[in-house]
């Protein structure tokens, strides 16, 4: 919702307070507002890491595994055909 103030400037809030203030009211309180945040949040974001993690090892097992396979079936096919040409 948007109001016109005192000094004839418009604000505007939500239902997270007056926005023109966000940010700010933590350095004005003394209260550290991005430190709380960051707290609470610090064991999903732990989780997420962690799992991006282990995402990244997999796919390079993956790309490991489909090399050793691609190997193996080329050194089938040239074993096959030595085979053949006898």
């Amino acid at each position: 919702m948007a109001s016109l103030s005192s000094t004839g400037s418009v604000t505007s809030s939500n239902s997270l307070g007056n926005t023109s203030l966000r940010g700010f009211g933590g350095m004005v309180s003394g209260i550290q507002r991005d430190e709380i945040i960051e707290a609470m949040t610090l064991h999903t974001t732990n989780k997420i890491t962690n799992q991006k993690s282990e995402i990244t090892k997999l796919q390079w097992k993956q790309e490991a595994y489909r090399g050793r396979l691609h190997r193996w079936q080329l050194r089938r096919c040239d074993s096959q055909d030595l085979l053949e040409e006898h």
